[in-house]
């Protein structure tokens, strides 16, 4: 973010971030998050011990 004002083609984006309304923008947040702490739990379990044929 520090170099976003030197960024021109960013300020279109933030403009439309900035048009959102609040519940809109706080429920994709919340969705976000939910999605990237059950990735994160999902890829920190470990591996599927598959059965050896004897």
């Amino acid at each position: 973010m520090w170099y976003a004002p030197f960024v021109p083609q960013l300020g279109p984006a933030f403009g439309a971030y900035a048009s959102l309304p609040l519940g809109l923008t706080a429920a994709i947040g919340i969705a976000a998050g939910a999605a990237a702490g059950w990735l994160g739990w999902r890829a920190g379990k470990r591996p599927r011990r598959v059965a050896q044929p004897a």
